[in-house]
């Protein structure tokens, strides 16, 4: 079975973008190639712009997206705090990675 995760980054004060990962995303898994691979802000919004994947690579062209087999690209932006853990939630989603102020937070959901 997959480890469900969502990856996000802040936008702003208030607001967040993210994306739906469906393999690994328990913290050895997903949390790890975030925040060994994925600390620059441009890499992180190049990689939530690709939309929902099933697997995270330690670079974005080692990802396996969705849209690559034809399915939408499914982004979700502009998400209050509260909107983003509740999409999580509605998406089985077992973690919740933020990107905010140069690191990665990890939620258990």
């Amino acid at each position: 079975m997959g480890t469900r995760s969502f990856i996000a980054i802040k936008n702003n004060e208030s607001t967040y973008d993210a994306v739906y990962c469906h393999w690994d995303g328990y913290e050895e898994g997903v949390g790890r190639t975030l925040k060994e691979n994925y600390t620059n802000e441009d890499k992180i919004k190049e990689l939530i712009s690709k939309g929902a994947m099933t697997t995270l690579g330690k670079d974005i062209s080692d990802c396996e997206f969705y849209s690559s087999r034809g399915e939408q690209i499914k982004v979700y932006r502009g998400l209050s705090a509260e909107e983003l853990r509740k999409k999580a939630i509605h998406n089985w989603c077992e973690f919740l990675y933020k990107f905010e102020n140069s690191e990665w937070s990890t939620t258990k959901l």
